[in-house]
């Protein structure tokens, strides 16, 4: 807040001779106006004290003429003092400066009665000019004397409120103390009852509260302490049951894993057996394939030979034709000698000749022909038999070919079952593998579960050092049993 020093407006040197003829005009009348104006606030005011008039005529003198210097401000800062302290700001300001300032204005009208409305007007103004800025240095010092009062009264509240709150504090401190102690020497079931001051009431609260959500924990891990002390004996007993059992597992997957390993080792040579057998399968299927190729051959050679011995049987009867029409040409032959006599005696002889000759050829025909048919009868023969040896031979491949695929079905399904052991003799390996790590494990766990039943009782033992029972409170009591069971 700016000074009242720096606020208030500097007089013109017009002004201030305009000022000084109000002066003049009202001084003389001066002690009447501050009496009605003091009669006005106390009527009981008798009279005016000289020293306080001869300060309100040098106050009067300096804001009729516009002087506000410091000895001014200086001097009606101790007048407002004085005011404040004897009557109250209403007071003060209405009847008391309402007064004072009515009394001034009628002065100057009945000094000015006679003088221009102008000079009237120029003369009322510079007094209330006066008044109003001599009024807000009065109200200025009053509010600043009631602010000071007022701060000296805040200050002494709150002087005696911060040493209420003081013992109040030392008072919460000294009961948090005495409950914190209770605390210490493991004490769950001390409250604070007393009555705290409303910023300590939070501690007060968050104590009891802490204090009862640790009671239920101890309740709880004690009940949870008992279950697990419970639990780890059982999981002990279990445990080294289990451990008995995993090594009997262990000894009987041991063995099923050598014996399996047997029957893999058995399975593996039956499998290689059966895979030679396949091969020879698969040679002897060969041979036999080609065998039936060669049958087919000589069946196809025989049907030549066959077809061969009817073209010769064939080139017989042209043969048995030829001596045939021979004969008969040598009897003519010989029927034309006898007609021509001694001339034909030659001829006839040549004819005798042929007619032996064709009987010759004859012969040999008829012999060849009974050759041939009897060489067609063994062709035939032949035939029928490369015949039923190309069929034996057919069943024959189509035999093997079926036990070639056995075989091979066979060396497959042993290739297989070889397969199939190897992986269940690699999974019996590995599960005894893993039921000796089971067996160590179920080892350590009966281990752990003993040293977790030794800490259960430290558990409980520690806990057994807190008083998390009142006696007068039987229905802790009661949860706490419920809690247990």
């Amino acid at each position: 807040m700016k000074k009242i020093e720096d606020q208030i407006q500097r007089w013109t040197d017009a002004q201030k001779r305009v000022g000084t003829e109000v002066r003049d005009l009202i001084q003389s009348n001066l002690r009447h106006v501050l009496s009605c104006a003091y009669r006005s606030v106390d009527p009981n005011f008798k009279e005016l004290p000289e020293e306080l008039f001869q300060q309100e005529l040098r106050k009067f003198q300096r804001i009729a003429t516009g002087d506000f210097s410091e000895a001014y401000f200086t001097e009606q800062a101790t007048i407002a003092r004085n005011i404040a302290q004897m009557v109250e700001y209403p007071a003060y300001l209405s009847p008391g400066y309402a007064s004072y300032a009515a009394e001034l204005t009628i002065t100057l009208i009945d000094a000015t009665k006679w003088k221009t409305a102008n000079k009237r007007r120029e003369l009322i103004r510079s007094l209330l000019k006066s008044i109003f800025a001599d009024v807000s240095v009065a109200m200025y010092h009053f509010f600043s004397e009631i602010s000071a009062a007022a701060e000296k009264e805040r200050l002494e509240f709150d002087r005696r409120h911060k040493e209420s709150e003081a013992e109040a504090d030392r008072i919460s401190m000294a009961t948090l103390s005495d409950a914190l102690t209770a605390l210490a020497n493991r004490d769950l079931t001390y409250r604070i009852r007393a009555e705290f001051p409303a910023k300590s009431e939070n501690a007060k609260q968050n104590f009891n509260g802490a204090t009862e959500e640790l009671l239920d924990a101890m309740y709880r891990i004690s009940a949870a302490a008992e279950e697990i002390r419970t639990g780890t004996e059982e999981i002990a007993t279990a445990s080294g049951d289990l451990s008995r059992r995993t090594e009997q597992q262990a000894n009987s997957i041991e063995r099923t894993a050598a014996a399996i390993q047997e029957i893999t080792t058995t399975v593996r040579r039956t499998s290689e057996d059966a895979r030679q057998a396949n091969e020879v399968a698969s040679a002897t299927k060969a041979d036999v394939a080609r065998s039936g190729e060669i049958m087919s051959h000589a069946e196809d050679a025989m049907s030549k030979i066959a077809k061969s011995s009817q073209e010769i049987s064939q080139i017989t009867a042209v043969i048995d034709e030829i001596a045939f029409q021979t004969n008969l040409l040598a009897l003519n032959a010989g029927v034309e000698a006898a007609r021509a006599g001694d001339a034909g005696k030659g001829f006839a002889v040549v004819a005798s000749e042929v007619r032996a000759l064709a009987q010759r050829s004859g012969e040999a025909a008829k012999e060849i022909r009974g050759l041939i048919a009897a060489s067609s009868e063994q062709v035939q023969h032949g035939v029928k038999l490369v015949e039923n040896t190309s069929q034996t031979l057919g069943v024959i491949v189509s035999k093997v070919n079926e036990i070639d695929s056995l075989i091979g079905a066979i060396a497959t399904a042993a290739q297989e079952q070889a397969t199939g052991l190897a992986d269940v003799n690699s999974a019996i390996v590995q599960m005894d593998t893993v039921t000796q790590k089971n067996a160590a494990m179920v080892e350590e766990t009966t281990g752990a579960a003993s040293d977790l039943r030794a800490r259960t009782k430290q558990l409980t033992d520690l806990v057994s050092l807190f008083k998390i029972v009142d006696s007068s409170d039987h229905s802790r009591v009661a949860i706490r049993n419920g809690i247990a069971a």
